[in-house]
């Protein structure tokens, strides 16, 4: 598991077969907590705080570089699709309503179609390969 630490963007790797910590990288950048973004990606893992810009750490040496993708939203919510790079972005604030796709491999940032309904905070987003 890859764990954002409280309140900053560290990050601690836990193995869940032996319970055990098998890394923590620290980065004192501040994070709110209402923040539901990180996400793991070929060696990195991508976080940010309300309105900044993605950032991403080498999960291998703790490096933290600046993306320049911003989304439109704030308190944004992540999932990744580990085959293609797509991070999912679920929208708050402000129009709750603004979903986005952030290809890391291209480094784009995407609107997809509104989503029906305004997102409030402290949402969700999972992606799930193949839904049933």
């Amino acid at each position: 598991l890859y764990i954002r630490v409280y309140f900053n963007q560290s990050l601690m790797i836990w193995n869940i077969a032996n319970d055990t910590l098998v890394q923590e990288w620290q980065n004192a950048t501040g994070c709110g907590e209402n923040s539901r973004t990180g996400s793991y990606y070929d060696g990195y893992f991508y976080s940010r705080e309300w309105s900044a810009p993605f950032s991403r750490m080498d999960v291998a040496n703790g490096q933290v570089t600046a993306t320049a993708i911003t989304p439109s939203e704030g308190h944004t919510a992540t999932d990744v699709n580990p085959a293609t790079g797509d991070i999912f972005i679920g929208p708050y604030e402000p129009t709750g309503t603004v979903f986005q796709v952030y290809n890391v491999p291209s480094n784009t940032l995407v609107d997809r179609a509104p989503l029906p309904v305004s997102v409030s905070n402290h949402s969700t987003v999972v992606f799930v390969p193949n839904p049933q």
